[in-house]
């Protein structure tokens, strides 16, 4: 079975966390997200989305791309349809991946993060690419110091539409690697550099945890961060 760990933190400045984490080690699902600040519901929203997808997905005959797909687009339909009968607001990020053996296969909508750490190369890489308007100018060759005042603006969400666009990948893993997913009040307090350090240095997981967990806080965060780790 897969060894994992997981934290979620309120934060020094805000009143209640919207952030939701799943962890099923056994199966090989994880899962971050974020409710969106600002709008009502954020807590209910993002814990709906990780508990809609997964009982979707562990009453599939099996888990793949299309199926992660088919069950991000379900979960979307049904979290619309609830805000849309209540006539509130509600919308949140949302990104998951499924390992099995060396496979692993993700979905993501909004702008928490997967990262890879191979663990033979000491290497660190971002898996995800971020939906917001920051993200997609710099993409179109905007520097990201001219695109700061726009990093908080999501282009994409899952829960705010009755049609979402999200995005898939897959890669491969060898024993000893390290997946983290995060939301963005951690990655934005927490540097890649600083993460790699701390997964080439340390073996066991807790100790990781809790030194990312310290290095966050002290960092005096201005939202709710939360983050999964998972070693394969």
């Amino acid at each position: 079975m897969l060894e994992a760990i997981g934290v979620s933190e309120c934060g020094p400045i805000r009143s209640s966390n919207e952030d939701s984490i799943y962890l099923n080690p056994e199966v090989g699902l994880f899962i971050v997200a974020d409710g969106m600040g600002g709008l009502e519901r954020g807590k209910e929203v993002s814990a709906a989305a990780a508990e809609l997808f997964a009982t979707c997905c562990l009453g599939k005959p099996y888990i793949d791309s299309g199926q992660m797909v088919d069950c991000l687009e379900k979960t979307n339909y049904q979290l619309y349809e609830e805000t849309h009968i209540r006539q509130s607001e509600g919308g949140t990020t949302f990104t998951a991946v499924y390992i099995n053996n060396s496979s692993c296969k993700y979905v993501h909508i909004g702008d928490s993060r997967l990262y890879h750490f191979e663990a033979v190369r000491n290497r660190l890489q971002q898996k995800t690419f971020d939906h917001t308007l920051a993200a997609e100018l710099e993409r179109g060759g905007t520097s990201a110091q001219a695109t700061q005042q726009f990093r908080h603006i999501l282009t994409r969400s899952l829960g705010t539409s009755n049609q979402i666009e999200s995005t898939q990948g897959d890669f491969r893993t060898v024993g000893g690697d390290l997946l983290l997913l995060c939301s963005d009040g951690f990655w934005q307090v927490v540097d890649a550099e600083e993460l790699a350090n701390y997964f080439a240095k340390i073996s066991a997981l807790d100790e990781i945890a809790n030194n990312l967990k310290k290095k966050a806080l002290s960092r005096n965060p201005r939202d709710n961060f939360s983050f999964i780790i998972v070693k394969t």
